[in-house]
């Protein structure tokens, strides 16, 4: 090592505190063999939130891991760039700003602890950040490494999908569960605790709502919202009173956002056809 290092010139060399016991020993072959010292630095190691050193029990130990678990390498490089070591109150940044802010004396003695929290704040910042095209071909490889059954029209469904569930997901696999409901094939079953929501006045609720439905032109979550207050208000009743039988039929039994979302995400003939089957089941 000390060889590579000389014959390539190295000037720094930066590394764990791990190996710092092999310092002076190389410092030694340096002197014996009357080649300049690099400048020496060795970094606290990252331990777990229990203080000990990272390991598997602490849920990932190698950076491939922390993908596997739906991490974005940004956000990887952000808060790892951030342990032990910070520009003032500054937590969110890219690496051009870690490569103009960073320098070694500012990196602190004590080892850092890796913090979950934060880093699922940080990851889901830049979830909201990334281009939802992206996230679409990492939401694609979670579900394809689930065998999940998705419909011919998957990435037409996850395109509409996706812009109005990620603000919710910490993590791409998150993510994945989020955008579930939208997948779900028809004829959609409804479980029997949804089907006890189903009185003789809901279910005659709901059909008049598909037809109020069937008449909206502008697929959008604010259109839609819109459309959901309107019946409302022609019913005279609130939300509550169809509300959790509409976001039985569109969920499928799966995690959905409010229900306008939910409208908008799964389109005009899917949301429909899940009214009908819902309403055939129960009527």
């Amino acid at each position: 090592m000390v060889a590579d290092d000389h014959d390539m010139g190295i000037t720094h060399v930066i590394r764990g505190d791990d190996h710092l016991s092999n310092t002076p020993r190389q410092m030694l072959i340096y002197q014996g063999l009357g080649w300049p010292l690099p400048a020496f630095g060795h970094l606290p190691m990252i331990h777990g939130p229990d203080g000990a050193k990272l390991s598997k029990r602490h849920g990932a130990q190698a950076v491939r891991e922390f993908a596997d678990m739906g991490y974005l390498p940004e956000a990887m490089r952000n808060y790892l760039a951030r342990l032990g070591w910070g520009h003032g109150d500054d937590e969110i940044f890219g690496d051009v700003d870690a490569a103009k802010w960073f320098d070694i004396v500012d990196v602190v003695s004590a080892p850092a602890r890796l913090d979950w929290p934060k880093l699922n704040h940080v990851n889901h910042h830049y979830i909201g950040l990334a281009d939802d095209r992206r996230l679409m071909g990492l939401v694609f490889e979670v579900l394809r490494s689930r065998d999940v059954h998705l419909p011919r029209d998957f990435a037409e469904r996850l395109a509409r999908t996706i812009p109005l569930v990620k603000e919710g997901a910490k993590t791409i696999l998150e993510l994945a569960d989020l955008v579930m409901f939208a997948l779900k094939p028809r004829p959609i079953e409804l479980d029997q605790k949804a089907r006890g929501i189903f009185t003789a006045e809901v279910i005659a609720r709901v059909a008049r709502l598909a037809t109020a439905l069937a008449e909206a032109s502008v697929w959008k979550p604010e259109p839609m919202a819109e459309t959901l207050k309107s019946f409302a208000e022609a019913e005279g009743v609130g939300m509550g009173k169809f509300g959790p039988a509409l976001r039985a039929i569109l969920a499928a039994g799966a995690v959905a956002p409010d229900l306008a979302s939910a409208l908008a995400a799964l389109g005009r003939e899917e949301s429909l056809g899940r009214i009908e089957d819902a309403l055939s089941q129960v009527q």
